[in-house]
C-alpha cells in the first residue's frame, strides 16, 4: 500500500513538472551476461523501462555499446523515477517475448555492430558449447543443472535421429568455459571428424561468445550464454534447423522454457538427463 501511494504522488509530482519518470531494473546480483541479455530484451520490449548499471556488464557494453541505450548509471537516476528489484529474468520464449520482439532486439541493439568474420562462420564447421564453470564448481549447482555432457554428446554422434546434421561437417570446434577439461574428456569426438578443435582462445568468454554467435552448426547445452549464441546465429544465418539443444535446463524447471521449438530438441524421453 505504501508503495503504491509513493509511486501516485512521483506521478502527480512528474505531471507537474513535465518528467516522464524511468522505470529503472535492479537484477540479482549474480547473474551474468545471459541473464543481463534477457533483462535488456524485456526493457526493450518495455515502456521507459532500463536496467541499473552492473559491473559485470561493463566489459559486454563495449563489444555491444547499442545495449548501453537500455541501462541507466546510478549517478543518472531522477528521484522521481521508480527503481524495482526484479527476480522474474522474463526468459520464456514466446511469452516474455516473442520471435519478432527477439529478432528486432537483435537487429537494433547487438548486429549493427556485430562481426561475422570468424573462425567458426563456415559450412562445414560444428560448434559445441559446453557449460563447464559455475554449474559444476559445488555440489548445489551441479545437482540443480548439471547432467552428464559426454554421455549428451555420445547420444548425439551415435543417434539415428541427427545423422544427418553431420553431413558435410569435417571439423568439430569446441568452446568452453573450460577447454581444460573438454581436452581430457572430449577425444571421443574424432571418431565422428577428422578434425576436432579445442582452443585455449575459448577460455576467453568474449571470443567464446561471438565465435558462437558466428557459427552455422551448433550443438549447444543448458546455459543462457548457448541459447543467446544460437539466437543471434539465427537472426544471421536463418539457421534454426541447424541447432541441437537439450530440452533440460535444471532441477527445478526441467524443460527449458527459453528454447525456440524449431531447434533440434533433445527430449527427456530419447536422453536421460537426470541420471
Amino acid at each position: 500500500m505504501k508503495e503504491k501511494i509513493f509511486r501516485l504522488i512521483k506521478n502527480i509530482l512528474a505531471f507537474i513538472i513535465f518528467y516522464k519518470p524511468k522505470t529503472i531494473i535492479i537484477m540479482p546480483e549474480g547473474v551474468r551476461f545471459g541473464n543481463h541479455l534477457y533483462y535488456l530484451l524485456n526493457c526493450y520490449t518495455q515502456k521507459n523501462t532500463y536496467v541499473l548499471e552492473h559491473p559485470h556488464l561493463e566489459k559486454w557494453l563495449e563489444i555491444f555499446p547499442m545495449l548501453k541505450t537500455l541501462v541507466v548509471e546510478k549517478k543518472k537516476i531522477n528521484l522521481l523515477d521508480f527503481k524495482k528489484k526484479d527476480y522474474n529474468f522474463h526468459q520464456k520464449y514466446g511469452e516474455d517475448f516473442s520471435p519478432i520482439e527477439l529478432h528486432n532486439f537483435i537487429k537494433e541493439k547487438i548486429n549493427p555492430n556485430f562481426n561475422t568474420q570468424s573462425y567458426t562462420n563456415s559450412d562445414d564447421k560444428l560448434t559445441i558449447h559446453i557449460r563447464i564453470g559455475d554449474y559444476y564448481s559445488n555440489k548445489a549447482n551441479e545437482d540443480k543443472y548439471g547432467y552428464s555432457q559426454i554421455n549428451y554428446l555420445k547420444y548425439i554422434i551415435t543417434s539415428e535421429k541427427y545423422f544427418s546434421f553431420f553431413n558435410n561437417i569435417s571439423e568439430i570446434v569446441i568452446i568452453s568455459d573450460n577447454q581444460k577439461w573438454c581436452k581430457e574428456n572430449l577425444d571421443f569426438l574424432r571418431t565422428k571428424v577428422t578434425k576436432v578443435t579445442i582452443s585455449d582462445e575459448f577460455n576467453d568468454p568474449y571470443i567464446s561468445f561471438l565465435s558462437i554467435c558466428s557459427s552455422k552448426n551448433l550443438i549447444i547445452t543448458n546455459s543462457t550464454f548457448s541459447y543467446w549464441g544460437a539466437y543471434i546465429s539465427n537472426f544471421l544465418f536463418n539457421n534454426e534447423d541447424r541447432v541441437i539443444a537439450p530440452e533440460f535446463h535444471s532441477r527445478q524447471t526441467m524443460q527449458a522454457y527459453q528454447l525456440n521449438k524449431k531447434w533440434n530438441i533433445v527430449t527427456h524421453q530419447e536422453f536421460d538427463f537426470c541420471s
